[in-house]
């Protein structure tokens, strides 16, 4: 195995870690600490998410493979980014057209449901398929 699968590897094994640090951090509040807690875990996870995209293109794998490994990291990294951009849309359109756009209690959908739900469940599916990707390469060394 060439050392670039084993960084891409390794990092997404540390992204597999820190998700499971944010997943943590909401069971469990840490009283003050909790919010700048899980923001940070948060970035650190989307910058692992952009360092396995980039090492996942460099990586000489199966394209199917190496796919997997870019949805993987894009999709941690959608989180954040779809967060603020829904945050960044709800406030331009509010400058832009009035407080009264939205409605009563209304709220800007799209870049919503983009971070907090398909995000995520594409994470999931892809570490999954992951996870299993790579046990049976450990398995069977032919695939490699």
């Amino acid at each position: 195995m060439n050392s670039t699968l084993q960084i891409r590897n390794g990092l997404f094994y540390a992204l597999l870690v820190s998700t499971m640090g944010i997943a943590l951090s909401f069971l469990k509040p840490i009283s003050r600490v909790g919010m700048p807690l899980t923001f940070s875990i948060t970035m650190i996870s989307a910058v692992l998410g952009l360092l396995l995209v980039v090492f996942s293109i460099k990586a000489m794998d199966t394209k199917k493979t190496r796919a997997l490994f870019i949805v993987n990291g894009a999709s941690i990294l959608g989180i954040p980014v779809f967060a603020v951009m829904h945050n960044l849309v709800y406030a331009l359109l509010i400058s832009v057209f009035g407080r009264d756009f939205w409605g009563e209690g209304g709220d800007e959908p799209f870049f919503f449901i983009l971070a907090l739900i398909i995000c995520p469940l594409v994470y999931l599916t892809t570490t999954a398929l992951s996870i299993f990707s790579l046990a049976s390469r450990r398995l069977d060394p032919k695939l490699d």
